[in-house]
């Protein structure tokens, strides 16, 4: 069975989306680990002039650089080209299948590639964003592949059985393992929140109790890690509101079970189905079908987007 080859545009905004992943979380990342930083330098007090002034300079440099990528965040909008870029490049290869099937993409329309390449243009028209990030990619021209070709020239048995292999239980697998995946994390940063809050409860206590029973001592180096703590679970909290792992245990399991019972009605088309040309009459069931699966598969991009694009 042939691998699914995607239109051009689906692997640029592809790689268009993984970059700007990559550089929105890792700001995000360097910006929590810094306000983390700047707590720690605040909170420490040392009775050396030329110390103290060293970590008030550290201080207002480190503050500084959580500014410039505050901006810089804001000024890139890679969040939001991050979700238009993925949202263009799943529904792309979901406008794919969905030709490669022999789908009606417009309802009465007997030129069924340029229903495709008029349905990509409409994503990316409304998709705006994405404008920006597959100018600095290559879309290419090949906007049909010959496998989405060969596929719906194919026999409705051997469709369904390719829907069925790199489609459905390709996606059911990966939202199965992803909710795993998420799942554990959600419970692991959990735990570092939960750990660290009692970590600055302790610590406010001990700080309380050490200064309460010396009123008058004069400590050398005095620092509140409560309040670094505090910062730590703060960051945390934040980083797992980033992440979603929670929400996303239950959009990526959603779609895993409704793939599982798509797989089913698909297994019984295919049995229908035979090794003949596609029956007329099984043609509006594969489109349903194949238009169930991509529905289900959206799920996800549709809920960061807000809407479906499909």
């Amino acid at each position: 069975m042939a691998q699914p080859v995607y239109p051009s545009i689906f692997i640029a905004a592809d790689n268009a989306a993984i970059k700007r992943q990559r550089a929105f979380v890792r700001g995000v990342a360097a910006q929590l680990v810094l306000l983390v930083v700047v707590s720690l330098t605040s909170s420490i007090q040392v009775r050396h002039a030329g110390v103290t002034t060293a970590l008030v300079v550290v201080t207002a440099l480190l503050t500084c650089a959580v500014l410039v990528i505050s901006l810089w965040l804001r000024i890139a909008r890679l969040d939001e080209r991050w979700f238009q870029c993925r949202a263009l490049a799943e529904n792309t290869k979901g406008l794919a299948w969905r030709y490669a099937m022999g789908c009606t993409l417009r309802p009465g329309s007997t030129s069924p590639d340029t229903d495709l390449v008029d349905r990509i243009a409409e994503l990316r028209q409304r998709l705006s964003e994405t404008r920006h990030c597959l100018a600095e990619e290559d879309a290419g021209r090949d906007w049909i592949t010959p496998w989405m070709r060969e596929m719906r020239a194919d026999t409705g048995a051997n469709k369904l059985a390719a829907l069925r292999a790199l489609r459905i239980h390709d996606q059911q697998e990966w939202y199965a393992r992803k909710a795993r995946v998420n799942a554990g994390l959600s419970k692991r940063w959990f735990g570092v929140v939960l750990a660290s809050e009692l970590l600055a409860l302790i610590a406010a206590v001990a700080w309380a109790v050490l200064h309460l029973s010396d009123p008058g001592a004069q400590w050398a180096i005095d620092v509140n890690l409560a309040g670094v703590l505090a910062a730590v679970a703060a960051a945390a909290v934040a980083w797992t509101q980033l992440r979603r792992h929670s929400d996303l245990v239950q959009t990526y399991q959603v779609a895993a079970e409704d793939l599982v019972r798509l797989d089913v009605l698909a297994r019984g088309l295919e049995a229908k189905a035979g090794e003949s040309p596609v029956d007329p009459a099984l043609a509006p069931q594969i489109d349903e079908l194949s238009t169930r699966v991509e529905t289900a598969i959206s799920r996800e991009h549709s809920v960061w987007m807000g809407e479906s694009l499909l």
